[in-house]
């Protein structure tokens, strides 16, 4: 069977190969800034090496990392209905913690979370 991609499903694949993505740069920006610049500069981060987003909620966006695995940022998006500034850093703590906590199989893994909750 043969595949053929366009350009634009081959630019995000060229992207990820070129370009190396760090959790722990993301994890380092902005965080002497106030919390709007610094979600701008972490989205503008992800959006630079992993493509647009795949989904949105109130407070967090979601990127593709692989097949397999996504990234999910805490970020309050203007276009959001605005639940706190705190709200998706909370949400990302709150997953981790019970993620721990109960250790089943039937939850998805998380194989990366950042000290500051960003991820």
């Amino acid at each position: 069977m043969k595949v053929v991609l366009n350009e634009n499903q081959l630019l995000p694949i060229r992207e990820a190969f070129q370009n190396s993505f760090s959790f722990e740069t993301l994890s380092s920006i902005g965080l002497n800034l106030n919390v709007e610049d610094g979600n701008k500069m972490r989205y503008d981060y992800c959006v630079k090496y992993l493509g647009r987003p795949i989904g949105e909620g109130s407070s967090r966006v979601v990127f593709t990392l692989t097949d397999n695995h996504v990234l999910k940022l805490a970020f309050n998006s203007p276009n959001a209905f605005r639940v706190g500034e705190m709200a998706g850093i909370e949400q990302n703590k709150r997953e981790y913690s019970l993620y721990k906590e109960i250790d089943s199989p039937l939850l998805a893994k998380i194989l990366y979370c950042d000290k500051n909750y960003f991820t």
